[in-house]
């Protein structure tokens, strides 16, 4: 969130009335990332350590508690199968519960948060953004905006900008995103690149956030 935040900050370093309307509202937004990783945390890791602990039968009896729905027991019985199309189909499930049904919820209130700050702020976040999945790209370099404008009757004058034509903040924005490149790069990393996928997966956290952390130095 730091290093975002930093990088927001360069894109309207200059604009005295974006700083003054942000800066006040960091600390809401900044909390409120940090309690979205909670809940993912939260809500994906009894699953997983019922897996591992008991397989299938763990994961039902969550469903059978209500801890987690059936749509979520079908998506690990997708995944324990072992088909690769399952699979990925399965991760998918899993992928739209934590994007729609966990974390939706505060991308919402960041976004309607002390208007017009939070539609500024997510907006800026949308084209400050990259996935962390080597070879994924950003919302701007997939949903670029472009400005169209008629210049005769028959043609039409088209400029590609470097801003973004929707907002992360918004669910059906940023499902677009992961169903047309985030999620098919990830799928081709692990199925093509199996040993790099690996080693990022196991990669330490404090390795992870270090270049982060060497920028709230600077």
């Amino acid at each position: 969130m730091t290093a975002a935040r930093r990088r927001v900050g360069r894109l309207f370093r200059r604009d005295a009335r974006v700083e003054e309307l942000l800066v006040g509202d960091l600390g809401f937004f900044e909390t409120t990332f940090l309690t979205m990783q909670r809940k993912i945390f939260e809500d994906q890791a009894p699953m997983h350590e019922a897996y591992l602990g008991g397989g299938l039968d763990a994961i039902r009896a969550l469903g059978l508690a209500g801890i987690i729905d059936s749509a979520t027991v079908r998506a690990w019985e997708q995944i324990d199968g072992g088909d690769p199309a399952q699979v990925q189909a399965g991760n998918g499930a899993l992928l739209f519960r934590e994007q729609h049904d966990i974390i939706d919820r505060f991308y919402v209130d960041m976004r309607e948060h002390s208007p017009p700050s939070g539609r500024v702020f997510t907006y800026l976040l949308t084209l400050a953004g990259t996935p962390a999945i080597p070879g994924a790209k950003s919302y701007c370099d997939v949903f670029p905006l472009i400005l169209r404008a008629p210049i005769s009757r028959r043609a039409r004058l088209a400029l590609r900008t470097p801003l973004a034509a929707g907002n992360l903040a918004l669910f059906t924005n940023r499902w677009q995103l992961i169903e047309m490149d985030t999620l098919p790069v990830y799928q081709r990393l692990i199925a093509e690149r199996a040993a790099e996928a690996r080693a990022l997966i196991e990669r330490p956290i404090a390795k992870r956030v270090r270049p982060w952390g060497a920028q709230t130095r600077s």
